[in-house]
C-alpha cells in the first residue's frame, strides 16, 4: 500500500463551557486534522491537539511539521507496518510531539485497515473495557456541584476534580463531593503544578478521611524531587502528568527512589502510539502504575489512547474524556461509552470515521 498524500485542515471548535486549571483557561479547541490517503481502499486518520505550556509546540509549528515536512517524508513509500517508520518520525518531528502523533495514529488507523482487525488486538489486547473519569475544571463551588451531578447523572462513577490555586477552595469541594454522593464514586485531585510542600502536606491532612484515590501533580515540573520528602504510601498515589512527557522522561520517574507510582501518558506529549507503548513498558519493568489521560481533543486521539492502553498490563486508570468538552467533533466512532466505561468498537484500525 503507497501513501499518495497527506490532507492537512485545522479547526477551531468552541467549547460547550470555558475551562480552568490552575494555570490556564481555554474556551475552544484548535486541532489539526491528518488524512494519509493511500492508492487502495484506506484512509488514515490522525489529529493533533497541540499544548504550547506544556509541550513548547505551538499551532503554527504543528501546522508547517504535518502540512510542509510530513509530505516531503511520506509520499511515495511503501507502506506495511507502523512502528519502524514511527521510530524513523522521533528525531524528524522531535520538537512536534502533537504532529508526531497525528502521524503515528493515522499509520496506526491504516495498519489496523489492512489487516481488518481494531488496532488494539493487533498489539495484543490485556484488559476488557474500563471505566474513564470525567474531568472537572475550576469553577464556582456551587457550578463545580452541578457539573459534578450532571456527570453523575450520565452514568460515570469517578470524577477527577481541577484544583491547586486555593487548598481551602479545593478540600471544601472535595468534601462536599463525598458528604453528597457517599463512597459510591471515585474522586481524583489534579492539581496542575499549583501546590508547593506545604500546601500538599495541608492537603493530605485535611483530606485524609475522603478516600482521595489520586494526587496528580501536586507541583511544578522543576519540584519534582521535593515529592521524594512524602512517605511511600503517599508517593503510591501520586501522578506525574507535565514531567512525563516521553521516554527519557519515563526512564528518570522509573529510577529508585521513584518520586511517584502513577504515571499519565498522553499521546500528544509523548508523540503517538509507538513512544507510548515504550513509556508503558518502562513503567511495567519499574513497577509502576499507568493512566491514560487527553488534552482537550477529537475521539481519534482518545481512541488512539484506549485501544494502547487496553494493551499495556500496567494501566490501571483512564481519564479519556477530552471530546465531551466539545460542541462538536470532527469524527464519529472510536469508542463506545456505558455508564462511564470505555469500549473500543468493534472496527478496523481505529475505528472513526470524518464527517462529511
Amino acid at each position: 500500500m503507497k501513501i499518495l498524500r497527506a490532507e492537512v485542515s485545522r479547526v477551531k471548535i468552541p467549547l460547550k463551557a470555558p475551562f480552568t486549571i490552575a494555570f490556564h483557561t481555554t474556551c475552544d479547541a484548535e486541532l489539526i486534522v491528518l488524512q494519509l490517503i493511500t492508492d487502495g481502499p484506506h484512509v488514515g486518520y490522525g489529529t493533533a491537539a497541540p499544548f504550547e505550556e506544556v509541550t513548547g509546540e505551538s499551532l503554527e509549528a504543528c501546522h508547517h511539521a504535518l502540512a510542509e515536512t510530513l509530505p516531503e517524508w511520506i509520499i511515495g513509500r511503501e507502506f506495511e507496518h507502523p512502528s519502524g517508520w514511527c521510530h524513523e518520525a522521533a528525531p524528524r518531528f522531535k520538537t512536534t510531539p502533537a504532529a508526531r502523533a497525528a502521524i503515528d495514529m493515522a499509520l496506526y488507523d491504516l495498519w489496523g485497515k489492512m489487516y481488518d482487525k481494531p488496532v488494539v488486538d493487533l498489539l495484543g489486547r490485556v484488559h476488557g473495557p474500563m471505566p474513564t473519569s470525567m474531568t472537572m475544571g475550576i469553577r464556582t463551588m456551587d457550578e463545580s456541584l452541578d457539573e459534578a451531578r450532571e456527570f453523575l447523572g450520565m452514568g460515570y462513577t469517578i470524577l477527577k476534580v481541577k484544583g491547586g490555586s486555593n487548598l481551602d477552595h479545593d478540600v471544601e469541594l472535595l468534601k462536599k463531593l463525598r458528604e453528597e454522593h457517599g463512597n459510591e464514586i471515585g474522586l481524583r485531585s489534579d492539581l496542575n503544578q499549583g501546590y508547593d510542600k506545604a500546601t500538599l502536606t495541608a492537603f493530605i491532612e485535611q483530606t485524609q478521611t475522603l478516600n482521595i484515590e489520586m494526587i496528580e501533580q501536586p507541583f511544578p515540573v522543576d519540584a519534582i524531587d521535593d515529592q521524594l520528602e512524602f512517605s511511600e504510601e503517599i508517593r503510591a498515589i501520586i501522578a506525574v502528568d507535565e514531567n512525563a512527557c516521553n521516554e527519557h522522561d519515563a526512564l528518570r520517574l522509573a529510577a529508585h527512589p521513584q518520586p511517584a507510582n502513577i504515571i499519565n501518558i498522553k499521546l500528544m506529549k509523548c508523540g503517538g502510539i509507538y513512544p507510548a507503548s515504550r513509556m508503558a513498558a518502562i513503567a511495567d519493568v519499574a513497577g509502576q502504575t499507568l493512566m491514560w489521560g487527553c488534552m482537550i481533543e477529537s475521539v481519534v486521539g482518545l481512541s488512539a489512547a484506549l485501544h494502547i492502553a487496553l494493551a499495556s498490563p500496567s494501566t490501571r486508570f483512564l481519564d479519556l474524556d477530552g471530546s465531551y468538552d466539545l460542541v462538536e467533533d470532527v469524527f464519529d466512532g472510536g469508542m463506545r461509552i456505558e455508564k462511564g466505561v470505555l469500549h473500543t468498537m468493534e472496527r478496523p484500525g481505529l475505528g472513526v470515521t470524518l464527517h462529511g
